[in-house]
């Protein structure tokens, strides 16, 4: 469902337990640990129930994405020929 995302992650909910912490606690640490590294790609993750974390790709990344696939001069679209 769009609403949720492009992407869903769970972990928060089977890691919690070993970690000492409930499962939203747990996914915000799971965020805090990401930010830093999907701010360029990614729209601000949000948790969602009892431990989800909603992932979106933010448009202007997608459409650069797109376009380098696009301007592909081997026509593959960004796909390694293989033999």
């Amino acid at each position: 469902k769009p609403e949720f995302g492009d992407y869903q992650c769970n972990a928060a909910m089977s890691l919690a337990k070993s970690a000492g912490l409930n499962p939203r606690e747990c996914a915000q640490k799971i965020v805090d640990g990401l930010r830093p590294l999907i701010g360029d790609i990614m729209e601000e993750p949000e948790i969602a129930g009892p431990g989800f974390i909603n992932l979106k790709f933010k448009e202007d990344y997608l459409s650069r994405a797109l376009k380098t696939m696009a301007d592909d001069a081997g026509g593959r679209l960004a796909v390694p020929q293989t033999s």
